[in-house]
């Protein structure tokens, strides 16, 4: 799709087909049609061939594709409106998430094929005879992978009503986000990339003070293997190892590799390792403010600003297959990502765009639209708490409590009347995430710095972890049993049966055990509440078509809905939206999984992502207090 709007074009397109002969038997019909390709008749109008054919073939009920994202973003861009209702490569992944997906390998190995295909990168090099055969085979092995993949599901009838009623209605929608976008203010754009330029050079101008790199003279500067001085460079590299071990004669902690001759490795410059010399020199703590600038610059204000198109919008790609655990990830994979060269950037990973405003507040919605964000509250808790059975989370939640409020004040041995925002936030919340799944004090500790600048040192952290676990005695029992069962089998499920394969649990390496054992415990909670996620978002998109509602689903982050939604239905869809995420009785009526616990959807709006304002629930279902937040909104609008 993305290709589409550069100038590429589509060299064939082939199809195998499951007709009724005659006879009333079954059989197939592959067919290829050249299209672009330099010996095609029809290169110069092949456009006109797709719309025709569109025609023709547009009211298709069952479409089979593997990764159906790509092909049916091409088709639709040529008014060819094909939905996949099977996509191969997201039955592969839903079976077993730990093997290859590509077509080639699976039908290599599958149907016992040989390796076939050619250089894709550029298709009129070859003959279009070749061309088209590889076109055929992709499709041919494709229904056979197909009829192979059924059968399975067959087997395994939890996961196969997963991926009828959750994987592929949302593949069809989450097809339509990608197409469309998400809008970005590119005025914003501009006006903020020099103030993050300007920030990285303040804090390379600090780095250079603090080290008194003026100082050093021209006997004492870092050479390179030709003896030439070193370029200044504060990246992980020779000169900044020299500036920070020898310079500044601050203790490695750690080192990389071991050097091929058996010399020791360079010192680590890792962001934990950094971290732990923080007091050491006030280098060190611009040298980590640096980290956040440059990656700040790198992967978002510059990237951004070759991503967007006409219409001002990024595309990304939902990946329904990109994680282990069955959350949905965004972007390319590593593997496929190309980068540095105007044009072809491609991949904008939506869920790791950072929390800070100054970041998110460049997406949005446009004008005479709103931002709506719908967030499941405390989600990972809430589901850990059913699984675990636990009784006092699960009293809190029915009650109305804060659960990062009653953590904080157990650990802190004050009244929850005496916890204040401050303690909620440096004491509750990392002492609830980190402890959740049962992580270690000395993991602890670093965890809580870098995500909520906790402060923790050995006994306090060891302290936090028992009371933690006093509070709620029921969560080492559910860790315990998670363990059992991956120990036994070599996999876990979720509620509704989501598998997680484990095969690292029969590891020699105890270390690859534990974490197989940590995934047994995590797995079933993420992979849950993005079901939730997930199913909701369906709905929500079944509803707002049915009734007209004018709001674009612009994908899922995390936890989190996003949508833009037309001003004049605002008051409408919030009811909606909310009410369809926190409707526990739906999980139920199509995967029979029952929870017996609030659960709840926060939902804040604003012209921007970073910029919202959180209502609350009288706000989202009366028209009245809502429209004097939207005044709030417009009035934030007008002055930028």
């Amino acid at each position: 799709y993305y290709e589409a709007h550069r100038g590429s074009k589509l060299i064939s397109i082939a199809a195998t087909c499951i007709v009724r002969k005659p006879d009333g038997k079954l059989g197939r019909i592959v067919w290829a049609i050249p299209l672009g390709h330099v010996q095609s008749v029809w290169r110069k109008i092949w456009p006109k061939v797709m719309a025709k054919l569109g025609q023709h073939i547009g009211g298709i009920k069952e479409v089979v594709a593997h990764n159906s994202s790509f092909d049916s973003k091409w088709m639709i861009t040529y008014d060819m409106r094909l939905y996949p209702t099977f996509d191969t490569m997201l039955a592969i992944a839903i079976l077993n998430e730990n093997v290859q997906k590509g077509l080639k390998p699976q039908a290599q190995s599958r149907l016992g094929v040989e390796p076939w295909g050619i250089d894709t990168g550029d298709l009129d090099q070859y003959p279009i005879a070749d061309v088209l055969h590889y076109n055929v085979l992709d499709t041919w092995y494709t229904h056979h992978v197909e009829l192979q993949l059924r059968q399975e599901m067959k087997e395994k009838p939890r996961v196969k009503k997963i991926f009828e009623l959750e994987t592929m209605p949302a593949q069809r929608d989450l097809i339509d986000s990608e197409i469309r976008g998400a809008w970005i203010d590119v005025e914003r754009l501009n006006k903020r990339t020099p103030i993050a330029e300007k920030k990285l050079a303040d804090i390379e101008h600090n780095i250079r003070t603090s080290a008194e790199l003026d100082k050093v003279s021209e006997e004492d500067w870092p050479v390179d293997a030709k003896g030439k001085p070193l370029a200044e460079n504060f990246n992980a590299s020779r000169f900044a190892r020299w500036m920070l071990f020898e310079h500044l004669e601050l203790p490695v902690l750690e080192r990389g590799k071991e050097k091929d001759d058996g010399s020791p490795g360079e010192p680590s410059m890792a962001e934990d390792v950094l971290m732990a010399l923080r007091d050491r020199h006030p280098t060190v703590e611009f040298m980590l403010d640096r980290v956040t600038a440059q990656k700040h610059l790198s992967s978002f204000f510059r990237p951004y600003a070759e991503l967007y198109d006409e219409d001002h919008r990024i595309h990304t790609n939902f990946k329904l297959a990109g994680t282990v655990t069955g959350r949905l990830s965004s972007g390319k994979s590593d593997a496929d990502k190309v980068s540095g060269t105007k044009g072809k950037l491609r991949g904008v990973n939506m869920q790791q765009v950072p929390r800070d405003p100054f970041i998110r507040g460049l997406f949005g919605a446009p004008p005479g639209w709103t931002f709506v964000e719908a967030d499941y509250s405390q989600v990972e808790l809430r589901v850990a708490a059913l699984l675990a059975d636990e009784t006092t989370m699960k009293h809190i939640y029915a009650t109305g409590g804060d659960i990062h409020t009653s953590t904080a004040a157990r650990v802190a041995g004050i009244p929850e009347s005496e916890v204040s925002k401050e303690v909620r936030k440096k004491l509750g919340k990392p002492v609830n995430f980190g402890f959740l799944y049962g992580m270690s004090p000395n993991k602890f500790i670093s965890t809580a710095f870098s995500n909520y600048g906790a402060v923790f040192n050995q006994f306090e952290a060891k302290a936090a972890r028992d009371a933690y676990f006093a509070l709620y005695p029921k969560l080492l029992p559910w860790h315990a049993k998670q363990r059992r069962l991956v120990n036994k089998y070599g996999r876990v499920e979720s509620p509704i049966g989501r598998i997680r394969n484990l095969p690292d649990i029969y590891s020699p390496d105890k270390g690859v055990r534990a974490e197989a054992e940590r995934q047994a415990i995590n797995s079933p909670v993420q992979g849950f509440a993005s079901d939730m996620a997930v199913v909701a978002m369906i709905e929500i998109n079944r509803i707002f078509r049915e009734r007209g509602i004018a709001a674009n689903c612009l994908g899922l982050v995390h936890d989190a809905i996003n949508y833009e939604v037309r001003d004049d239905f605002i008051d409408v869809a919030l009811p909606i939206i909310k009410d369809t995420m926190e409707d526990t009785d739906r999980i139920y009526r199509l995967f029979g999984a029952h929870i017996d616990i609030p659960i709840v959807a926060d939902v804040a709006i604003g012209g921007w992502w970073g910029d919202k304002l959180e209502l609350s629930e009288t706000e989202v279902y009366d028209s009245a207090s809502l429209q004097v937040r939207m005044r709030d909104l417009h009035e934030a609008r007008r002055q930028g």
